[in-house]
Formats: C-alpha cells, sequence, structure tokens
C-alpha cells in the first residue's frame, strides 16, 4: 500500500527484458511463484496468486474470474486478450482508487503475467518490471480504447492525450498506456526528467497508425527555478535510433494542468522519491510515429525538458556544380549545443553575397528540420556564375543563426 513518508529520491535499477509474448504460448510448468518480473512463458496460476496478491476482496473475484476466463480460451486467444485487458483497466481503477491490498511490484508482477498469455506488442520493454512498479507508483496506468480524457501520471508532472482526443484512432485498438521516471540519460542538459512512457496493445488489431505525423502530445511540467533562459527549453525524446530535441507545443493544453507545486510521495514500490517544482511551465511537444504495427517501438519512449542552448547549422549536403534551371539538392543540419538533431527548425536559403543582376531561387523554403535535424531542399537559379548561398534559421526562442556554403558555379 502507497504511504506518505519523508523526502527520498531513489534512482532506478535497469535490467534488460527480452522481446514482446508471442500467441499460443505453453503454461510453465515450474513452481508457482508470486514473481514473474520478466516476458515469458504463459503462467496462469502464478497471475491467480499475483492477483490474489494484489486486489482487496471486492475486486479479487472479478480478476480471478477474468484470468479463469482467459485460461480456458487458451493462451494468445482474442478472449485471452479482451479479458487481460479488462483486468489492466481492473488494475488501473483499483490503483486510481487507491483500493490496492498489495503492492506495486505485485501489480507489475500482475501486468506482465498477463502480458505473457495474451497476443499483445509492447513498445517499450527495457526495465519494464520497474517501469510498471513506477507506473503504479505515482506515475501513469491507464487502458484506453476510444475518445477517453488524457492519461496522467498520478503526480501530475507528466501526460499524453492524441492530437483530436481519440485514443482509439491513435492506438488503432486498445491499449495499456504506463509511465514512470527513469534515470536522465540525455546529451543535452536536463532541466527536468525523464519520462519514460511505454504501451501495450492488442497485436490482433492494426496498431498504431495516425492519420498524420503528429499523433500524440507528450507534456511535462518542469521546474525553472534558477534557470534564466527558459525559452530554450525543449522536450528531448531519448528512443532506440536516436536522440531527438522536440519543437513544442505553444498553443496551450487545456487538459494538462500544472500545478504551482508538485509533491510526489514515496511508497513502498521500487521507484519510491519525492520531488518539488517550483515556479512550473508547462512544456509539450508532439511525438511523430512512423505508423503501422509495432510504429511506437522506436517512436515513444524516454522524455526529458532539456536545455538545448543553441542553434547549430551544418550543410550535409554542399551545393555542387551544376546547370542553370537545373535543380540541386542542398540539405542542412540543426542541432542543439551537445549535437542533439532540433526538430521542426525552418531552414531558408538565400544566396549570399551577390551583387550583380538579381538572380532568381527557386525552393527557398522555409523547410523545417525532422526529427533528423535535416532540412533538404531541391533548389535552382536562373544565370550562370559562382554562387553561395546562405542557410538561416527560425527557432522559436533561439537567435537567427546563418551559415554560408561552399562556391559552386553554374553552366548553361
Amino acid at each position: 500500500m502507497r504511504q506518505t513518508t519523508g523526502l527520498l529520491l531513489a534512482a532506478l535499477a535497469l535490467a534488460a527484458c527480452s522481446e514482446g509474448a508471442s500467441p499460443g504460448k505453453d503454461l510453465a510448468t515450474g513452481p508457482l511463484s508470486l514473481s514473474i518480473g520478466t516476458i515469458g512463458p504463459c503462467d496462469f496460476k502464478a497471475a491467480q496468486n499475483l492477483a490474489r496478491a494484489y486486489f482487496a476482496t471486492a475486486q479479487r473475484k472479478t480478476a480471478s474470474d477474468l484470468i479463469r476466463a482467459m485460461e480456458q480460451a487458451g493462451a494468445g486467444t482474442a478472449t485471452a486478450n479482451t479479458n487481460g485487458f479488462a483486468v489492466f483497466q481492473l488494475i488501473a481503477s483499483t490503483r486510481d482508487n487507491h483500493l490496492e491490498a498489495g503492492t506495486a511490484l505485485n501489480g507489475a508482477d500482475l501486468t506482465i503475467a498477463l502480458i505473457n498469455c495474451m497476443d499483445v506488442k509492447v513498445t517499450e520493454t527495457r526495465s519494464l518490471r520497474q517501469i510498471l512498479t513506477g507506473a503504479l507508483d505515482y506515475g501513469a496506468y491507464a487502458y484506453r480504447q476510444d475518445s477517453e480524457g488524457p492519461v496522467m501520471a498520478e503526480n501530475g508532472v507528466t501526460g499524453v492525450y492524441p492530437v483530436g482526443g481519440n485514443f482509439a484512432a491513435w492506438i488503432g485498438g486498445r491499449a495499456l498506456l504506463y509511465s514512470a521516471s527513469v534515470p536522465a540519460v540525455f546529451t543535452e542538459t536536463v532541466v527536468v526528467g525523464a519520462f519514460r512512457w511505454g504501451m501495450v496493445y492488442d497485436a490482433t488489431t492494426a496498431g498504431p497508425n495516425p492519420a498524420n505525423d503528429d499523433a500524440v502530445t507528450v507534456a511535462i511540467c518542469p521546474s525553472l527555478a534558477g534557470v534564466s533562459d527558459a525559452s530554450a527549453h525543449r522536450i528531448g525524446r531519448n528512443h532506440a535510433t536516436g536522440e531527438t530535441v522536440l519543437q513544442l507545443d505553444l498553443s496551450g493544453l487545456p487538459w494538462f494542468p500544472c500545478p504551482s507545486t508538485t509533491a510526489l510521495q514515496p511508497s513502498s514500490g521500487v521507484l519510491s522519491r519525492v520531488l518539488a517544482f517550483f515556479a512550473p511551465k508547462r512544456l509539450y511537444a508532439r511525438v511523430r510515429t512512423p505508423g503501422g504495427t509495432g510504429g511506437l517501438a522506436d517512436g515513444f519512449s524516454d522524455f526529458a525538458v532539456v536545455d538545448a542552448a543553441t542553434v547549430n547549422l551544418s550543410y550535409l549536403t554542399q551545393p555542387v556544380d551544376g546547370f542553370v534551371k537545373a535543380p540541386i539538392t542542398v540539405a542542412v543540419k540543426a542541432v542543439a549545443a551537445h549535437g542533439t538533431p532540433l526538430e521542426n527548425v525552418a531552414i531558408t536559403l538565400s544566396v549570399f553575397g551577390n551583387q550583380g543582376q538579381p538572380v532568381q531561387l527557386t525552393g527557398a523554403g522555409p523547410v523545417f528540420t525532422g526529427e533528423d535535424g535535416v532540412a533538404t531542399f531541391s533548389i535552382t537559379l536562373n544565370k550562370t556564375g559562382g554562387y553561395r548561398l546562405a542557410a538561416t534559421s527560425a527557432f522559436t526562442g533561439f537567435a537567427t543563426v546563418t551559415i554560408v556554403s561552399n562556391l559552386f558555379n553554374l553552366q548553361q
């Protein structure tokens, strides 16, 4: 049970986990245990024991009946999925109403035991037991299937909500969403963080496949105490294929209340901690997901508020000699102070130092950088001669930066 004690800030121990569950698993024949902890074979008896440990009497029979129905239908079946998600929903409501009899660790192990008996995909399996424990211990743990409310961490520090407010459209079915605090491992200076977000979703459905790039908004309420230039703050995202500093959504988030102070109460779980945020300001960024089943595996992961400090530009692809009115490819990269790619920086090209007759430059932008920090142009010029290009950035809260390209020549 959660309980209030003195100030504590505990580090999260990381433990690697194997890949997600698959249907049709054989039942485990080993000894019964109250601990599962990793993705592995289906063990309905262990799931029942964990349900008895986690739930109080009022919810225990409901959970037991749902797990028994899963066992009767068989691991990885449609019935197992339906009832497994129903138990996730029961865990969430039990946690939200402070009705649990067992610990957050019991709830985490029960969640993993259910995953092992379902046909689901898990977008984030790193340290899954610890993350789920933290999710149930003042983090975020919520079942979503339709146009329901945002998923908020119990501590009020972070939350997610799909653009348009429709979870079904974003998820492509039903899902368990979870988040917990993790050690801050980012290239840029971390102001507040970090939080790991993950999802367990139904593998029998289409899976996450957003209609547009801006699929979901991640929000964090950071501490700005002692920071002289809040405008340089962005949300950093660290995922399987790399790290990105995301553009802020400056439109405001009515669904995400940012309290004037937040105290996270410690408990008996792995992630017991207390944080205090003074003079907070909401920061939020859109997470781009590539779409398709499993599309979130490297896109919906660790987030932290970082101080990007500066915009640094470089030519990834320099203009080369060519012909008048023939396309020339130019690519410019924008990175933060320590080299992390910056998303959504507006880059504009112009002819540098042209002192003759005006030259017409087409395709000059602005072009916005992607999550790799790169803006790619296809330009043409209408006159022969030697040229240099100036690439200029525009990024809210940051000084304008201009860099000049190599010399290149055009002929008829």
